[in-house]
């Protein structure tokens, strides 16, 4: 924490970019190093290149998914999700974790907008269902735009099974398609709340919507993607929330409460930590 002002912690900084003001203080000092600031400018602007060419990627990507036009109810998070993850790691040799955190952020928004807001207690039944069984059968019975969802998300299983694969960490797969059932799961549970009208107590509602806050999702999805220095057994661990990351989760929901509670106040919805005015 430091010298960080108070009500300041949780903001989401780049650290990234910071060089850049710094580059330009020592520019300005009489006795810098020439070589050294030559190397600071030519590593920034490599570093802001690459990070620009991955978001032009993801944005393709995004692009040729068109989730968007296809479920227009939903929030389109790509840049927001990249900067997100910009904001974990900026390191050159990040990059797949920052494909696989932002992929992470689209598609569970997206869910996140659906279950809240949108399908029905069919639809979204045959969507939990499918995701949490990895199966297309149920596709012939789901209206287009659940298809579409499916689709989706199976979808980014692919791109992350194949470059876990091309890496050799293969291994890492089935914690990777837990923590995506994880959060659907999640998510049908605060809708079947919402449905039968409960009024959870605040420890069953933090049990259930610290799970829904995306943290453990996310967090496999990073931890994944950095290679050898992780392992199976971590990602086990993950999965078996551990103190640390139930305080993550429990930082997660809160915020996101103190943030949405207005807007969610507007429809119906389940309870949240933060009571209506």
């Amino acid at each position: 924490m430091g010298s960080t002002p108070v009500g300041t912690e949780f903001t989401f900084r780049y650290v990234g970019g910071a060089p850049r003001k710094y580059i330009s203080t020592y520019q300005e000092d009489e006795c810098h190093d020439k070589i050294l600031l030559k190397l600071a400018k030519l590593h920034f602007n490599a570093l802001q290149k690459q990070h620009k060419q991955e978001l032009s990627h993801l944005s393709k990507w995004w692009k040729d998914v068109d989730i968007v036009s296809k479920c227009p109810y939903a929030r389109d998070r790509l840049v927001e999700g990249y900067f997100w993850a910009l904001a974990l790691y900026y390191e050159p040799y990040y990059s797949r974790g920052r494909k696989f955190f932002t992929m992470g952020v689209v598609y569970i928004s997206v869910l996140d907008d659906t279950y809240d807001a949108y399908g029905t207690a069919d639809e979204l039944e045959l969507i939990t269902e499918s995701i949490n069984r990895f199966d297309t059968s149920l596709f012939e019975q789901m209206p287009p735009y659940a298809r579409e969802i499916c689709q989706m998300v199976f979808g980014v299983y692919s791109v992350m099974e194949e470059d876990l694969l091309k890496d050799g960490n293969g291994a890492h797969l089935p914690c990777v398609k837990e923590a995506m059932k994880l959060i659907v799961r999640s998510y049908h549970n605060e809708y079947l709340w919402l449905k039968k009208n409960l009024i959870p107590t605040m420890d069953e509602y933090t049990q259930q919507s610290f799970s829904s806050s995306a943290i453990t999702t996310l967090l496999i999805f990073s931890l994944a993607a950095m290679g050898d220095i992780v392992t199976k057994a971590a990602l086990d661990w993950i999965l078996s929330a551990p103190k640390f990351v139930i305080a993550a989760q429990g930082i997660g929901r809160f915020l996101d409460d103190i943030v949405s509670h207005e807007f969610e106040q507007q429809r119906q919805h389940i309870p949240s930590a933060v009571p209506p005015p």
